[in-house]
């Protein structure tokens, strides 16, 4: 989120200096690139240890840290109604994805989110599987 949100900063201020309007209309905007993020071991990937979870945090307070990001998200979006999330472009080494523009690091978070919730899930269903056979 600080990566997003310091690129909506700098791409709001970037709108002021550029046309917006010409490099939309020589942009080319794909996602596709980024589905594979959603999906549980589709590519290598070692998290840095800081990203390590710890197991400390509880589920109300992650279901609040979710929904707050989740709403930022959207008035960030709000700002940037324009087009002008294009024009800052932030370095992603997950999957080796490159340079990703504002835009893109939001769909990035989603996917990511999205993968979780898939673990979990099969996590349930497994837990569900093994419990029925007692």
């Amino acid at each position: 989120m600080i990566l997003i949100r310091k690129g909506t900063r700098k791409a709001i201020e970037l709108s002021t200096k550029k046309d917006l309007n010409t490099i939309i209309e020589s942009s080319q905007i794909n996602l596709q690139e980024l589905d594979v993020i959603a999906i549980h071991k589709s590519f290598d990937w070692i998290r840095p240890e800081h990203m390590e979870p710890e197991g400390e945090t509880e589920l109300g307070q992650i279901r609040a840290l979710l929904d707050n990001q989740i709403n930022e998200c959207k008035e960030l979006l709000k700002e940037m109604s324009n087009g002008e999330g294009i024009l800052y472009k932030t370095t992603m080494t997950v999957n080796n994805l490159g340079k990703i523009d504002v835009y893109q690091y939001i769909y990035f978070l989603c996917q990511h989110a999205k993968r979780h919730i898939v673990q979990m899930q099969k996590v349930i269903e497994e837990y569900s599987k093994s419990s029925e056979a007692e």
